[in-house]
């Protein structure tokens, strides 16, 4: 029979490569969209459920926030396999997520498997530097970055042809 005690660690892991500095999106990672999105439109809770894919309130599924969910149902599949357990065991898998008023973000995460059994870890805690519009950026904002991205781009290729 599978032991399904590893499964404790299970949501910490999910938390922990969904908000890695591997998943960066144009202008921050995953805990500044977060943040920034929030406090675009005045909220301090935020969950997502990893298997369907949703991010509530609905204001928050944006982009940025939905592009690496992708990745969470394969980690699931892989611990899953790795402990033989069916692929079916985890029913769902929440980040439950609040944000501080000092940027910090304090994610309560979990899965439930199909024994009707919470698997819990401890809370992943993350602290967003970045800040940005991340909801309606004003057209000024956008402006300013078209020409950041325009005067990088020619820095470096100046630099490349003095070489």
């Amino acid at each position: 029979m599978a032991k399904t005690k590893t499964l404790n660690g299970l949501s910490y892991s999910l938390a922990h490569s969904y908000f890695s500095t591997m998943n960066y999106y144009a202008k921050g990672y995953m805990s500044d969209w977060i943040v920034n999105s929030a406090f675009d439109i005045g909220i301090y809770n935020v969950k997502i459920d990893i298997l369907r894919k949703e991010i509530f309130p609905k204001e928050l599924m944006i982009k940025p926030l939905l592009s690496y969910l992708d990745y969470l149902p394969k980690i699931i599949d892989k611990t899953l396999q790795s402990n033989n357990l069916p692929s079916d065991f985890i029913i769902e898998a929440v980040f439950d997520i609040k944000i501080t008023k000092n940027r910090q973000i304090i994610c309560s995460n979990y899965t439930v498997g199909k024994n009707e059994r919470i698997y819990k870890s401890k809370d992943y805690v993350e602290q967003s530097y970045e800040k940005f519009p991340a909801m309606n950026p004003s057209v000024r904002y956008i402006i300013q970055e078209k020409i950041n991205s325009l005067f990088g781009r020619f820095r470096f290729f100046s630099i490349e042809n003095l070489k």
